[in-house]
């Protein structure tokens, strides 16, 4: 599933997709897989945008594995300068 903004201003695109595997005569190799992604894009000024950035994934493997989740996330702040493109980026996994 893909959602997309079709604003003229800022952008928005959110995203999950996901893997779910089955057997039928073997549910101990079952795995599911699901990844949820959004970035929202704010134009501040003509040449000045921020940008937030946020992921969760969710890894459920076969049975006996240990299930994995992952959240992260980042946010930056860009100058277009013309030529050149100066851009600070904080995040955190």
């Amino acid at each position: 599933l893909r959602l997309e903004s079709d604003w003229v201003r800022h952008a928005y695109q959110a995203s999950i997709d996901g893997d779910l595997i089955y057997y039928r005569d073997n549910d101990e190799y079952d795995a599911k897989t699901i990844t949820a992604e959004h970035s929202l894009r704010l134009d501040i000024r003509r040449f000045t945008t921020a940008t937030l950035d946020a992921r969760y994934v969710l890894d459920m493997p076969k049975e006996g594995d240990p299930e994995e989740q992952t959240l992260s996330g980042s946010v930056a702040l860009s100058q277009d300068f013309g030529p050149a493109v100066a851009t600070l980026r904080g995040g955190l996994l």
